[in-house]
């Protein structure tokens, strides 16, 4: 289990940091997530609650990614508020072990539900993102923090506060890569509950010993009445 997560936060981290720190040049946005939210959820589907782990560790990735950005306004958004925002809206995704609690495999295998739990955890996380950001903000949750940044051509700067808890625009291309990348990697087998697996498979080779049992006795017993048979003939 551990080597699985360790993996998936690797690769996590890496894709983070690179999409992060140069797909703002891009987009010329903040998007706070790229590919942890898809890696959080294949990593909560594949280990439950121990695929939490991962997401704290991610979202350092992005952190650091934000810090070293070449629009240097966008820099004052990325601060321990929204790190710490990020996270704890992120950790909602742990809601889906009630959703895969009694049928996983059936969940994953509907597209319709499958994609039906990744919209309840856009709106959680992003909410919950928004409440946390704003609490450390303005100590408000009804209003928008209050810090103006001065930038070259914008007159009266830009209020950062307001950029930091805009996750629900800027989360939407993390979404899409979300439904994109669970819909591919479902189709390799790779989107799946590994526990469920182990036991499956333990069960599986069980039953494959079984038979191979039967037919080895059922075999034996045939060969002894050929070789009776046979001798009666003689």
């Amino acid at each position: 289990m551990f080597v699985d997560l360790l993996m998936l936060t690797v690769i996590g981290c890496v894709l983070e940091f690179l999409c992060a720190r140069y797909g703002a040049l891009v987009l010329n946005a903040t998007p706070f997530t790229y590919v942890s939210f898809l890696i959080a959820f294949l990593a909560v589907v594949r280990w439950r609650l121990w695929g939490l782990l991962t997401i704290p560790i991610l979202n350092i990735a992005n952190y650091l990614a934000g810090q070293n950005l070449e629009l240097t306004y966008l820099i004052s958004v990325y601060d321990w508020r929204f790190y710490l925002s990020a996270t704890v809206g992120m950790l909602s995704i742990g809601i889906n072990v009630l959703f895969f609690k009694n049928n996983t495999k059936g969940v994953i295998n509907s597209t319709l539900k499958l994609l039906g739990v990744m919209f309840v955890d856009y709106i959680i996380m992003n909410a919950i993102q928004l409440i946390v950001y704003r609490m450390l903000t303005s100590g408000d949750i009804l209003k928008v923090g209050v810090e103006i940044i001065e930038v070259h051509g914008v007159e009266g700067g830009i209020n950062i506060c307001k950029m930091g808890e805009a996750g629900f625009v800027y989360n939407l291309f993390s979404f899409g890569v979300l439904i994109v990348g669970t819909l591919v990697l479902r189709s390799q087998g790779i989107v799946c509950d590994r526990t469920q697996r182990f036991i499956d498979d333990k069960l599986n080779a069980e039953l494959d010993r079984i038979d191979a049992e039967t037919f080895t006795i059922q075999e034996a017993e045939e060969s002894e009445a050929k070789d009776v048979s046979n001798s009666n003939l003689g």
